[in-house]
């Protein structure tokens, strides 16, 4: 890592350019998703990029694993939060979401974000321990 960025500069930029990985890749898909876009999205010149990571693949291989441990570190969140979670409740709920997220061009963007709402407002009611799912 360059000398020019401080330790919490680098974690920084890091997660930067992780969250613009991912941003790009639902957008544009892995081949669309360049060095240069990725500098951009993050603030840093592209040449800073190869500071971080040897090569495009290679941050795809520590993108990957990167969202893997975010999904694992929400489903330990859940777990912690009420002891009888079904996991399988949560993702078909998460699912749902995605799905109707997927498919808002052939809905109406307010029905959309309305039904989305009432979808985490359940998660959160069930997570909380403060009801069930019917």
């Amino acid at each position: 890592m360059p000398t020019a960025f401080t330790r919490e500069q680098q974690e920084n930029i890091r997660e930067q350019l992780f969250q613009a990985g991912i941003s790009l890749s639902k957008t544009m898909g892995m081949q669309g998703m360049t060095v240069s876009k990725l500098a951009v999205a993050a603030g840093i010149a592209k040449g800073s990029f190869y500071n971080f990571f040897e090569s495009k693949e290679t941050f795809i291989l520590e993108l990957t694993r990167y969202s893997g441990e975010k999904i694992q570190q929400f489903f330990l969140y859940l777990s912690d939060m009420r002891e009888d979670v079904d996991v399988g409740t949560v993702v078909n709920l998460i699912k749902g979401m995605y799905a109707m997220r997927e498919s808002r061009d052939t809905m109406i963007e307010g029905s959309l974000e309305n039904s989305i709402e009432v979808m985490l407002r359940m998660l959160e009611i069930y997570i909380s321990g403060k009801g069930d799912l019917v």
